[in-house]
């Protein structure tokens, strides 16, 4: 029932009849009690993304995780934000930002990577249950809402200060490549996520990172003193070893996958300090590799 009141506040309410009085002073107690309840910041107000997205909406969009540690879509000019987590309970009085304080929360998200197709996004997720706080990343399915668990942490450890995992999409948007801590250093793990099972564990050392190549059918890696090259199927097919080096070389991969760029201690000699080189080779093997 609405009530409509116009004119002087006294006037109307003294020539309401008993009963619509009882009724509009209720009503006016009920709206001062939502508002002084109502606390929620903009960003909790966000409505959560609907289980059907319409595909106009994956171009030029931009994830961010929020202050409360939800994970948000939004249009470069700041309109049309989206929250694609459920609410999450942050302690307002721990200091640190939303990693330092995922001990008092429910779910905390962290470092979103969207998939190079716009239809998916990954993300780790920090969940604390009984005091207990486990880490995961989770694949958000932008097409049919359904959100998956691709893979869970045995054990409490991050990859960086801030950083639980890295997640690096490859070119094709089907395979997910991610890096994990475990008591034995860092390890890169695959997950087909068209077709998820258990990830394909494909090398464990430190440091180490990766890049894929341009087709996806191959990683380079730098792990440890070695840069490698390790094609498909990641779980049987050896590395091929390009070069060693205790210093240290991040690879790279030439636009078209057939040239890697990285870069070494040059071998000592006897009175010369050590130098340090870039190289050139083929990807996948140590001939033809020249200094730039």
């Amino acid at each position: 029932m609405g009530i409509l009141v116009r004119g002087s506040g006294k006037a109307v309410l003294d020539s309401l009849p008993l009963g619509q009085k009882l009724c509009l002073v209720l009503s006016l107690v009920c709206l001062l009690a939502v508002g002084c309840q109502n606390t929620a910041t903009p960003e909790d107000t966000v409505e959560v993304v609907a289980t059907t997205v319409p595909e106009e909406v994956l171009v030029d969009r931009i994830t961010y995780v929020g202050l409360r540690g939800n994970v948000f879509t939004i249009s470069p000019d700041g309109t049309d934000r989206r929250r694609l987590t459920g609410e999450s309970r942050v302690s307002d009085d721990v200091g640190g930002g939303p990693l330092a304080r995922s001990l008092q929360s429910t779910n905390i998200y962290a470092w979103p990577a969207w998939s190079p197709d716009g239809t998916k996004i990954a993300v780790s997720q920090l969940q604390t249950i009984n005091n207990e706080t486990e880490i995961s990343i989770l694949m958000i399915d932008l097409l049919d809402g359904r959100v998956t668990t691709v893979y869970t942490n045995e054990e409490f450890r991050l990859v960086a200060t801030g950083a639980p995992h890295y997640v690096y999409w490859a070119p094709d948007s089907r395979y997910l490549g991610f890096l994990i801590a475990d008591r034995v250093g860092l390890t890169l793990l695959v997950e087909d996520t068209q077709n998820p099972t258990v990830p394909v564990k494909v090398e464990t050392n430190a440091p180490l990172y990766f890049q894929w190549a341009p087709d996806g059918e191959s990683l380079v890696l730098h792990a440890g003193d070695a840069v490698q090259v390790v094609p498909k199927p990641f779980d049987t097919s050896p590395p091929l070893l390009m070069a060693r080096s205790q210093g240290f070389r991040v690879p790279a991969l030439s636009p078209d996958g057939t040239l890697v760029a990285y870069a070494m201690d040059e071998p000592l000699e006897e009175g010369r300090p050590v130098e340090h080189a870039l190289l050139i080779g083929q990807a996948g093997t140590r001939d033809q590799t020249h200094r730039v």
